[in-house]
């Protein structure tokens, strides 16, 4: 059915079974991942497209884990803002296929109209609102320096061929400890009360938001999602990236300010979110 020698074979025969069974085809392969054991597919079924995930046996436990969390959250959130979920199994996920192109795609070209920018804050917050559960007071700050890191030194854009001097790649890191501490500062002084708190989508970044033909919002990608930390940093990390590459003179821009100085609600909140803007800054792999 398909032939591709990048593919680990053993695992792609047990999907072709499963689709086979299931009256699927195998259109493409989109995406690989040799160390987490993970695929991602188009598949086409009565003239529909579908994307399936899967996931293979041998793939490490703490992967499997997040595979069904990504599960359950798409089986039990069906809003009109996620891809729909289809089925799946203990090895693989099946979503409808959104026809559209990427937050950073839409940047690129700049096709980002306000229409779209005020439906993508407004989503935003309709996420959080649907996916909180009750605060156990066991919330941690561990998504705010993940982000922080993800900013600085890596960020959404990670490939092999981006070039990054070794001078470059020390200094970031001790920037980074640096920008580190201040947070670490700043999070010692804050009323937790005062932070959305009891969901975190983990990797809210312009490459897992798709604006549909139809110009809709889907957030996709819930592998990280957690109930323990704080959804500002999400919302921080995200108008990070998209205030760096919207035009500071738009009416695209004003609409992004006005979002942003409702989140930072106090002073703490705006010297935290201006050490992530420093650190967008610093990593040009942000500039799309």
């Amino acid at each position: 059915m398909f032939n591709d020698k990048r593919i680990d074979l053993i695992m792609l025969e047990s999907i072709e079974k499963f689709l086979l069974l299931n009256d699927y085809k195998l259109i493409e392969l989109i995406q690989e991942s040799k160390w987490k054991k993970t695929m991602l597919f188009k598949i086409e079924k009565d003239g529909v497209n579908y994307i399936v995930k899967s996931i293979d046996k041998a793939s490490p436990v703490d992967i499997k884990n997040k595979f069904l969390i990504e599960v359950e959250y798409y089986k039990h959130q069906q809003y009109e803002y996620l891809p729909k979920y289809i089925e799946s199994n203990q090895e693989l996920l099946i979503l409808e296929f959104i026809q559209g192109r990427t937050l950073r795609e839409e940047l690129k070209h700049n096709s980002l109209d306000t229409k779209t920018l005020a439906l993508l804050i407004r989503n935003i917050e309709e996420l959080y609102v649907a996916s909180k559960r009750k605060n156990k007071g066991d919330n941690n700050f561990r998504n705010a320096f993940s982000h922080l890191s993800n900013l600085l030194q890596s960020g959404p854009i990670q490939t092999k061929h981006f070039k990054t001097s070794i001078y470059k790649r020390f200094l970031n890191k001790l920037i980074l400890l640096v920008l580190k501490f201040k947070l670490q500062w700043h999070i010692s002084r804050i009323d937790k009360e005062d932070l959305k708190n009891g969901f975190v989508h983990g990797d809210l970044h312009y490459n897992n938001i798709i604006i549909d033909n139809e110009r809709n919002i889907k957030f996709i990608d819930f592998e990280n999602i957690r109930y323990d930390g704080f959804f500002d940093f999400d919302i921080m990390y995200l108008y990070a990236m998209l205030e760096i590459n919207i035009d500071a003179e738009s009416e695209e821009m004003k609409m992004l300010q006005d979002a942003i100085n409702k989140l930072l609600r106090n002073k703490l909140l705006m010297k935290m979110y201006n050490l992530f803007r420093y650190s967008v800054n610093l990593n040009n792999r942000f500039f799309v």
